[in-house]
């Protein structure tokens, strides 16, 4: 076997690869080098390898990740052996083989990858059992979200783009929608192929027959970023892991599992951790965070790890203080410029926020405004460009479709599939044009396009969209929409997400949620925190030290301070920082304060 050599790696990075322990459990602290690790292990394993036929299974939580690993091997690995996702893994060695023992169609299945395609014309059920048309959904919009394979929970996305959980009372019934749908179509999501991989390797009949059989063809598997694993394909997995035959490596962090809304628990390390022959290894050494940051990360650590610095008496955390009620009322290039102030030497800035919304609040303060005339539809199809260009591709479809409703069909936010059948619409042929009518809208036609020029467009859009459709247009109540307004001459500016207007400081900069971010990193981070909602919900002080409530705030937090190198910048309200002072005076004194004294000092402050 080929020895990787010492000085390579540091002493605990050196400890997991000479770890003979069936199940090595890895709790990588951020930046600790963990891929490179995960690596270093799955080319041991393969220079020394003798079975024929059977092959190590190197697995990844996303199509990133295991391109990463692939590229640091110098490309994939030959059969036998397998790197690739956790998705396709199960999919391709579990389900596909044997989801006919469950009653799937005998033809076989086929992922349906999400959004779901509308072209498979999924049928519709009722999630709520009442009859009524608003509460029906495809079935493809169904997630088993947790629960038992007996009796799982199911989520769905509702016809405005949101998650909703289903009462209790229809589990069984629309469980059994979907083993309908599996073996009348064959067609799954990726949450029926999670479901289906425990299912299987949790049979009383046919499980430890398949667990045998997978744990025969690949004898070693290793698992990174274990903390992202959904709730049943985690099920799945320590299913596989249980066979005394599989050796393994798990590596992740749990402080860093921030996809609760998936079904992934930091639990799975204990879990992991119970499993036969299982030991548990640290990496707690950054490569990447100065000490003031490491001790910022090592405070907000759920589980309690101790992060170690990459060298000592550097870096700098900062908390500020603003005034503002809603995200939009700030001035995110004033507050850009106060955080280059105190690093002016950053290579990279990040600005992030937790949610959505205040991402595109504090993008839309560092772009020249929009729309600003009197046009709903136009403001509508504006807000859907900037959206796009956004990153929420989903929120811009909905807001086109609610416009191609109102003017082609005069009904709701979005159409039933009886309301399109009805208007002889098939449901590709709606998709086409809700794209093609977001694309329009985002793109720019000609440098210096006005605003009376992109209006002009969008109406030949429409009326193209209405023919092609065959469903008539009123041009008069079109031409209503879309009239001159004095602001027509003035040139359309670029779509949100364009760095065509940006200050100075923005070519360096990053706006995203923490989410959009994992596994990225930044000389300087700001994360801005909205002021706290009544009842003091979204104040840091009580979400993310919460003992009544899950500690996932506590976790993002963690996630978005450890994506700095250099600088930490915590952005909070007058009301979190007074909460902070009086219950958590240990974690405020890790910061140097700003913006305290005066109302002039209020950091973000929009001028007059």
């Amino acid at each position: 076997m080929n020895q990787v050599p010492s000085t390579a790696l540091t002493p605990e990075q050196q400890r997991v690869l000479e770890a003979d322990d069936r199940l090595v459990v890895v709790q990588a602290a951020p930046g600790s080098g963990k891929t490179r690790l995960f690596v270093e292990v799955l080319r041991r394993h393969l220079s020394g390898w003798s079975l024929r036929g059977n092959g190590v299974a190197a697995l990844s939580f996303t199509n990133v990740a295991q391109q990463e690993v692939a590229d640091r091997l110098g490309g994939p690995p030959a059969p036998p052996h397998f790197v690739g996702t956790l998705d396709s893994f199960f999919l391709r060695f579990v389900v596909r083989p044997f989801a006919h023992l469950l009653g799937a169609s005998p033809r076989g299945v086929r992922l349906i990858p999400a959004p779901y395609d509308l072209e498979a014309r999924a049928r519709e059920v009722d999630v709520a059992g009442g009859g009524r048309p608003e509460d029906r959904a495809s079935i493809l919009a169904l997630t088993l979200a947790g629960g038992s394979e007996d009796a799982p929970t199911f989520t769905y996305v509702d016809r405005y783009g949101l998650s909703q959980s289903v009462g209790t009372p229809q589990h069984a019934r629309l469980l059994q929608e979907k083993r309908r749908e599996w073996e009348r179509t064959g067609r799954i999501t990726h949450s029926d192929n999670h479901y289906l991989a425990a299912a299987l390797l949790r049979h009383p009949v046919y499980g430890s027959d398949i667990a045998r059989i997978v744990g025969q063809r690949f004898p070693v598997i290793l698992v990174d970023e274990l903390q992202d694993t959904g709730w049943f394909l985690g099920r799945a997995l320590l299913t596989l892991l249980e066979n005394p035959n599989v050796r393994g490596l798990l590596v992740g962090d749990p402080d860093q599992s921030i996809y609760e809304f998936r079904g992934a628990s930091p639990a799975l390390f204990n879990e992991a951790l119970r499993l036969p022959g299982a030991k548990r290894y640290s990496l707690s050494r950054t490569h990447r965070c100065a000490e003031r940051i490491a001790s910022v990360v090592s405070a907000l650590s759920v589980s309690g790890q101790t992060i170690e610095a990459r060298s000592k008496g550097n870096g700098r955390a900062l908390l500020l203080v603003h005034d503002h009620a809603q995200a939009s009322e700030v001035s995110a290039e004033l507050l850009l410029a106060q955080v280059r102030a105190t690093a002016p030497a950053a290579s990279s800035y990040a600005l992030l926020g937790r949610a959505t919304a205040t991402v595109q609040q504090l993008n839309s303060s560092l772009l020249r405004e929009g729309y600003r005339g009197h046009s709903r539809t136009a403001r509508q199809l504006d807000l859907a460009a900037r959206r796009l260009a956004d990153g929420a591709p989903a929120h811009a479809a909905r807001l086109s479709e609610l416009v191609l409703t109102e003017l082609l069909l005069n009904g709701g936010p979005q159409p039933s599939a009886a309301e399109l059948q009805e208007a002889g619409i098939s449901r590709r042929a709606w998709s086409l044009a809700i794209g093609q009518l977001v694309w329009a809208s985002h793109r720019m036609e000609r440098p210096g396009e006005t605003w009376g020029d992109w209006k002009h467009r969008m109406r030949e859009v429409l009326s193209a969209i209405s023919l092609r459709l065959g469903t008539p247009l009123n041009k008069r109540s079109v031409g209503a929409r879309f009239k001159q307004e004095s602001l027509d001459i003035e040139p359309r500016p670029p779509p949100a997400g364009s760095k065509a207007e940006l200050s100075p400081v923005t070519p360096m900069l990053t706006t995203s949620t923490v989410h959009q971010v994992k596994g990225a990193e930044f000389d300087c981070v700001t994360l801005f925190v909205p002021k706290p909602k009544k009842g003091g919900r979204g104040c840091p002080s009580t979400e993310w030290w919460s003992e009544w409530a899950s500690a996932e705030e506590r976790r993002i937090a963690y996630v978005a301070a450890s994506r700095a190198r250099n600088t930490f910048v915590l952005c909070v309200h007058r009301e979190s920082y007074n909460a902070l002072r009086e219950r958590r005076p240990d974690f405020l004194s890790l910061f140097e304060v700003h913006g305290v004294e005066s109302e002039s000092a209020v950091i973000g402050r929009a001028p007059l």
